[in-house]
């Protein structure tokens, strides 16, 4: 697979499973989010990690106003991947969307 994504199933059951460039929109006006599918489903709950893109993407609030970003649902076959603003500050608009680069570790048998 590419650089920008990707999935690896190693010998010992292990699987690994990243893509940099998942986007997440405007959920509502103090949230942005999105899924990360994985390209192989995951026999238990995988670790994630993921951090926002900052080169590309439009955002209403400024990088200083968002939250560190946070998984919201979490399943063997995706992850609902989302950042929030900090309360009160500027909302998302309709346009907003940025990537966020994710990686995820599990077990695939």
């Amino acid at each position: 697979m590419g650089d920008d994504y990707g999935c690896i199933k190693y010998s010992n059951g292990m699987m690994e499973c990243w893509n940099r460039r998942v986007k997440v929109t405007r959920a509502s006006n103090g949230r942005m989010d999105g899924y990360y599918v994985f390209p192989s489903e995951f026999t238990e709950i995988p670790t994630i990690t993921f951090s926002l893109d900052l080169t590309e993407g439009v955002s209403s609030p400024t990088v200083f106003m968002l939250t560190a970003p946070y998984i919201r649902e979490l399943y063997t076959d995706r992850a609902q991947l989302a950042i929030s603003r900090i309360t009160g500050q500027t909302n998302f608009d309709d346009g907003d969307w940025r990537y966020v680069h994710v990686h995820a570790r599990g077990r695939w048998r």
